[in-house]
C-alpha cells in the first residue's frame, strides 16, 4: 500500500532467507518518496523500474567531483538514459531495473537479489 510502511527488523545473516521481504521493504520506502531522486514506477505487465532523475547526479557529484553528466553516469553504470512520462509530465533521467538498483545500493547481497 502507498503510504503505509510496516516495521521490519532483518537480521543482517539472515539475508538469503529474508531477501523478498528485504525487496518488499525498500521497495515500499521509494515508493514513500523517502528519496526525491529515485522514483520507483512498474509499466503495465513489465518488471519493477526505477527512474533516477537530476537528484541522483547532484548526490553522486556530492563524493565524486568530476562526474559528468547524468547520462555519462548511465553509460558508465549500463543503465538506459531515456524519456518516462509519468501523468501529464515527462521526464529525462536514467531507467534501472528495480533488481539491478537493488544490486548496486546492496551489492553484499548482490546474489539474492538476481
Amino acid at each position: 500500500d502507498y503510504g503505509h510502511v510496516e516495521d521490519f527488523t532483518l537480521d543482517g545473516d539472515d539475508v538469503s532467507s529474508n531477501s523478498k521481504q528485504f525487496e518488499t521493504l525498500f521497495w515500499d520506502i521509494l515508493n514513500e518518496r523517502s528519496f526525491n531522486w529515485a522514483i520507483p514506477y512498474q509499466p503495465r505487465g513489465k518488471p519493477k523500474k526505477i527512474f533516477l532523475n537530476s537528484g541522483f547526479k547532484r548526490l553522486i557529484k556530492n563524493h565524486i567531483k568530476d562526474i559528468g553528466t547524468l547520462e555519462s553516469i548511465g553509460q558508465l553504470l549500463g543503465w538506459e538514459h531515456s524519456t518516462v512520462k509519468f501523468g501529464k509530465t515527462t521526464s529525462r533521467g536514467l531507467v534501472v531495473p528495480f533488481d539491478e538498483f537493488m544490486n548496486f545500493v546492496y551489492p553484499s547481497v548482490d546474489d539474492e537479489f538476481e
